[in-house]
This record gives C-alpha cells, structure tokens and sequence, in this order.
C-alpha cells in the first residue's frame, strides 16, 4: 500500500486520501496480488495499544 498509494503523494482532502486507501486493498490488492505477495513480508511490528497515540 504504501508504494502505490501514500509514497511521495498528496490528497488535497482526507476523503481523498481515504477513498485511495479503501480501492486498493478493495480493488487493486485483489487484481495484483499475484505480483504483490512476493513483497509482502512477515517482517510486522505489533502496536501496543499504551504507547499508540493519534496525532491530530
């Protein structure tokens, strides 16, 4: 997700932003994934919820 959608690009709006979010793991992840799963790791970090803050 982050190469094809947040890497080095702007959304003049959060609805924007989201919306390219919400097609590609609806659309995009579903029609490339063949290529895409050679890139997905295993490597995650688990985000404990004390140390997890939201900056607005």
């Amino acid at each position: 997700m982050h190469r094809r959608v947040t890497h080095n690009q702007h959304y003049p709006t959060e609805a924007e932003f989201i919306k390219k979010i919400h097609d590609f793991f609806a659309i995009t992840l579903p029609q490339n994934w063949r290529d895409i799963r050679d890139v997905v790791s295993d490597n995650f970090h688990v985000i404990r919820p004390e140390v997890f803050r939201v900056l607005t």
